[in-house]
């Protein structure tokens, strides 16, 4: 047998021509670009570049490195009714005003959304806006096929399941109650995030999945609320972001009939580099009937930082160097009335104030039970392989 060993050591420059003649080959075969250097080949260094879904919040942006990513799996979770939902119909809905291209599809298992809600209270455009309500006589497992086939069109900008928690596999539903069916919905979520991530990646969609949380029995310490669904797909997912609803207080810039306060646990970020700035949280205002809030909040942070300064009811935006006001506002309700009417006058302002809230990191304690929960989901994430392998030849066994 031939040596496939090079008989002398070949220089840098003959490494490269026999790399690039290789990819120049196998790219010719398949009629795309699909190997190279990144550094010679825009292509294969775009798919490096992660690119981002802006959410309405410019805080949660931030601190997620842009937004909600594309060609990854972002797990929206939290309690009930802490805006898991609402986040993802405003992320849509602002979007698609920003861009006049964009589209997005959304499975419900949930039936918990209608007409008015998704384009009266979002504004979100119906003709842009693609809905799969669950059938069950068309089962979950086809919808899911089916699923996979419109994301691999490529015309998807976004898409959103809501919820994993209601995807019941067909085995399971068909079955009486006293039925033993036990893991069947983990092992179909780890075989779909096994087949949708290539899929996902290729046609850069922004994939959302709203997951409920669950008590844990026998957790002996640490939160005793776990993700549902089984432990694979949180190991596939690039972002878990944990939503929960805070009291409105006082000090707060809305008032409790006004609107919401929404905090965040970023739990797992695979999109931004360094240590600890994916292990974060925040908060962010919702007001109702209108949507996130940023331009009261910002109020706060201009008074913390000087540039807007409080004389009686009247707030003065200061320019630094300047003995007189940039603009005064007779009070903080015109001040947000004005922002809220002069879109280019509030990006002037917020463009100041953004880089002046500092990032709340979460405690050494938590991000060592976020970083011991990640070392376990390789291993869970191979049990439910190894699991759903015996199952399937099981199944082939039977049917031959």
């Amino acid at each position: 047998m031939a040596s496939i060993v090079p008989e002398k050591k070949m220089s840098l420059k003959e490494k490269l021509k026999v790399l690039d003649a290789v990819a120049a080959k196998t790219n010719k075969q398949y009629g795309k670009t699909i190997m190279g250097r990144i550094g010679k080949t825009p292509e294969i260094m775009d798919k490096l570049i992660i690119k981002f879904v802006k959410t309405p919040s410019s805080r949660l942006n931030r601190d997620l490195g842009g937004g909600i990513p594309r060609g990854r799996c972002t797990i929206i979770t939290g309690d009930p009714d802490s805006g898991k939902t609402s986040l993802l119909l405003e992320t849509i809905a602002v979007n698609m005003k920003e861009d006049p291209d964009f589209t997005a599809g959304w499975l419900e298992s949930e039936h918990s959304l209608e007409k008015n809600y998704i384009c009266e209270t979002f504004k979100i455009d119906p003709d842009r806006f693609f809905f799969i309500p669950l059938d069950l006589k068309v089962g979950t497992e086809k919808t899911l096929d089916i699923v996979e086939g419109l994301i691999s069109t490529g015309a998807v900008d976004m898409f959103c399941i809501n919820s994993l928690r209601c995807l019941v596999p067909d085995k399971e539903r068909e079955k009486d109650m006293s039925s033993e069916t036990v893991a069947s919905q983990a092992r179909m979520n780890a075989k779909m995030m096994r087949k949708w991530t290539g899929t996902i990646a290729q046609y850069d969609t922004a994939f959302c999945v709203v997951q409920h949380m669950t008590t844990a029995i026998g957790v002996m310490y640490g939160d005793p609320k776990v993700l549902a669904g089984g432990e694979a797909y949180r190991y596939w997912a690039a972002v878990i972001l944990r939503l929960s609803k805070h009291s409105v207080q006082a000090s707060d810039p809305i008032e409790k009939d006004e609107g919401l306060k929404i905090g965040y646990i970023i739990k797992k970020n695979h999109c931004t580099p360094g240590a600890k700035r994916q292990y974060c949280k925040g908060e962010y205002y919702v007001r109702f009937g209108e949507g996130t809030d940023e331009i009261a909040p910002s109020i706060g942070v201009g008074l913390e930082t000087g540039l807007l300064e409080r004389h009686g009811a009247w707030l003065w935006w200061m320019t630094p160097g300047e003995e007189e006001p940039r603009q005064k506002f007779k009070s903080k309700a015109e001040f947000v009335e004005i922002m809220k009417n002069d879109e280019e006058l509030w990006k002037e302002f917020y463009a100041l104030v953004q880089g002046e809230v500092p990032q709340e990191s979460l405690s050494d304690e938590e991000i060592a039970e976020i970083e011991e929960e990640e070392r376990n989901l390789q291993e869970k994430a191979n049990e439910t392989e190894k699991l759903l392998a015996e199952v399937e030849s099981e199944t082939v066994e039977e049917t031959a």
